[in-house]
């Protein structure tokens, strides 16, 4: 076994440190070499063989407790359902919305990327009205946005999960990293998303119609109104880890194959709180460091580094936040995006998505449009045979 002996500069920290230090057992941030000790631990990027495997991680349970049927996944993950008659939605599919044709694959930077985005849907988004400025500005810039990803990429993987459970899916897919498939009335997956629950190149990749449609069939499961604990229980990077993992991604598993491992990546994280520090990673997994671990893993343990990307719109870095915003400093993540290459990584102060009353969406908007734009063709270099 061995390290790979690159020297990283933190994004957010304003240090350059030995990569010996990530992992390490600290207790303070002098011990960690410019890092911050956060849960006890520095970090290190996970360790490969010479031809790029690793090992696999172990086995893992958890469990939900609170009301609801329970159902077993090949994760061995408890899961749970639940029910609520009354939901706050995203905009219609139904939305009358016409977009020109583009062609897929004229200029593109990328072979193939994978694109996950992590929605934190809990009270505490929606009463500020954080989602809601979200989707408002993605909505106002959705040619773009599609652009982006049928004219960079001859073939993309794009799909959407929560931050906690997914309760509109299935029985058997309501855990937490399960991708997001919409109402079961609307049937999203057979009628707009060529029967897997994410949107790809080969039935999104040359109208924009046909993609708006899918997107929003998707999201249109909404938020739960007064939802239970476990709803609320939001783990963005955990969902994000456990959409990736390869129990959720086999042809018959919830996640149909949507990561692929040998793919460019791009996350993301949308949440108003940090990754807690109790979760329901496998077993040494569960600090910023294991969470790096087990992503290599996910991803063949094949120049992770560079063909990874991070997208956090968060809470500011600092203890205080901005008045009137209710968020939580993301130091854990903050940690865990520090190892990805500074060039492929952005962050956004969430509470500048102007919270309730809505008002102007332009940074937002602007952040966006810049990440994807400048992120999807840094993040395939590596990748990229002409």
């Amino acid at each position: 076994m061995r390290t790979h002996s690159y020297t990283l500069c933190l994004t957010f920290l304003g240090a350059c440190y030995n990569p010996d230090f990530w992992g390490v057992p600290c207790q303070t941030d002098a011990g960690c070499g410019g890092l911050v000790c956060v849960d006890g631990y520095c970090g290190q990027p996970a360790s490969t063989d010479k031809d790029g495997s690793s090992d696999a991680p172990p086995t893992t349970t958890h469990a939900s407790t609170t009301s609801g049927a329970t159902h077993e996944t090949s994760l061995g993950t408890t899961l749970l359902t639940t029910e609520s008659d009354s939901k706050t939605t995203f905009p219609s599919s139904d939305t009358t919305t016409d977009f020109t044709t583009s062609t897929s694959g004229d200029g593109a930077c990328c072979n193939e990327i994978d694109v996950l985005f992590v929605l934190d849907q809990s009270t505490s988004m929606a009463s500020q009205c954080f989602e809601e400025g979200l989707m408002s500005a993605m909505v106002a810039n959705f040619h773009e946005i599609f652009e982006v990803f049928s004219q960079k990429s001859i073939t993309f993987h794009i799909g959407v999960t929560t931050a906690s459970l997914v309760p509109e899916n299935p029985p058997m897919c309501t855990g937490i990293g399960s991708l997001v498939q919409g109402r079961a009335a609307d049937e999203c997956i057979a009628n707009k998303l060529g029967g897997l629950p994410y949107m790809t190149s080969e039935v999104h990749g040359d109208d924009s119609n046909v993609f708006w449609d899918a997107f929003f069939c998707i999201l249109g499961a909404g938020a739960i109104v007064n939802p239970s604990e476990e709803l609320e229980n939001s783990r963005p990077v955990e969902a994000a880890l456990w959409a990736l993992h390869p129990d959720l991604n086999t042809a018959d598993a919830c996640n149909q194959g949507f990561a692929r491992p040998d793919a460019p990546l791009l996350v993301f994280l949308f949440t108003n709180v940090d990754q807690p520090n109790s979760n329901g990673l496998p077993a040494g997994y569960n600090h910023p460091g294991g969470w790096w671990s087990l992503l290599n893993e996910e991803r063949s343990g094949m120049s992770t580094r560079d063909r990874s990307a991070l997208v956090l719109i968060a809470g500011p870095t600092g203890a205080e936040p901005v008045d009137g915003c209710e968020t939580a400093a993301p130091q854990r993540i903050e940690t865990f995006t520090s190892v990805f290459s500074a060039d492929l990584t952005r962050q956004f102060n969430i509470c500048d998505t102007k919270n309730c009353p809505m008002g102007d969406l332009t940074a937002i908007t602007t952040f966006l449009l810049e990440s994807l734009q400048t992120l999807v063709c840094s993040v395939c270099e590596s990748q990229w045979h002409p």
